[in-house]
């Protein structure tokens, strides 16, 4: 009797070592997939926002130096559809259009939007990446990327601005028929989403400063974990990485049911075999005892 209860231990802990090692292999692969995924779309996004940067670059030295819209911002502007960008525009420091992309333009005033009033503030030339809005020209959502402009003194003189559909990142990632549960996030580091991609269509402006997840992406410049989401209160594992030129995180996040398939059918299988085994083994146990 002794004998066969530690055959069948023996099973039971073998059974279970070999459950433990299938979960950490799956959980690892998955984890190193969107790991991947998270830099390559990274990289995507650093790559089209560089280029919008080197335009609205080139807007402000041209605007700074010949103190307003000349023939080389005109050509500037006429080319910004090529960026896929919504569009490319100029506002005075009292947040009215001298120049832009889109027709109608005169007739609308920017001064109460959060990029214009973080420029005005604030003296710094940096890039600033707005939060999503709905855009008074097309009532679509947009977020903007801008650069201050300055006057001959160094006072505020306006912004140049360009606005960009996060639906443009949406359908690029679409395309890629990643999963039904795979999701797509681009996070600023003030927690509030730029663009969220998944199988249930796209939205934007969630702010997630609070919540522990976002908590947890602050912890290193990329990495793993799992736990539930905020936006479809399911368990999702998730994997993250941070820009080293913008104040961005891209978060790729997959159901874990949908992840662990393989390896839920793998230990279906082997509890399965383990039962068989043990009633064997103890079926062949109590006839030998039966015999003796």
């Amino acid at each position: 009797m002794t004998l066969a209860i530690v055959a069948v231990i023996a099973v039971w802990v073998a059974c279970y070592v070999r459950i433990q090692y299938e979960y950490q292999t799956e959980m690892a692969a998955t984890m190193r997939v969107n790991e991947n995924l998270a830099v390559a779309f990274m990289e995507h996004i650093q790559l089209r926002f560089d280029q919008i940067d080197a335009t609205l670059l080139i807007i402000k030295q041209q605007y700074e130096t010949h103190g307003g819209v000349n023939e080389a911002i005109v050509d500037r502007l006429g080319g910004g559809a090529a960026l896929k960008v919504m569009n490319l525009s100029i506002v005075d420091a009292r947040g009215d259009f001298v120049a832009s992309m889109l027709p109608g333009s005169g007739s609308i005033n920017v001064a109460d939007r959060e990029f214009f009033a973080a420029h005005k503030d604030r003296s710094g030339d940096s890039l600033y990446i707005s939060r999503p809005v709905t855009n008074r020209f097309t009532g679509r959502t947009t977020f903007h990327l801008t650069r201050r402009l300055n006057r001959p003194d160094g006072s505020f003189g306006g912004v140049v601005i360009s606005g960009i559909e996060p639906r443009y990142f949406a359908d690029f990632y679409r395309e890629l028929e990643l999963g039904q549960s795979y999701c797509i996030a681009l996070t600023g580091l003030d927690g509030v989403i730029r663009m969220r991609q998944s199988v249930d269509g796209m939205d934007a402006g969630q702010d997630l400063s609070a919540s522990p997840n976002f908590q947890a992406m602050q912890n290193s410049h990329s990495g793993f974990f799992a736990a539930i989401s905020l936006v479809d209160d399911q368990r999702r594992l998730f994997s993250y990485h941070r820009s080293d030129r913008y104040p961005l995180i891209v978060q790729v996040s997959v159901l874990e049911s949908e992840a662990l398939a393989g390896f839920r059918e793998r230990r279906h299988g082997l509890f399965v075999g383990a039962i068989l085994f043990s009633f064997v083994l103890l079926c062949a146990f109590g006839l030998l005892l039966w015999l003796i």
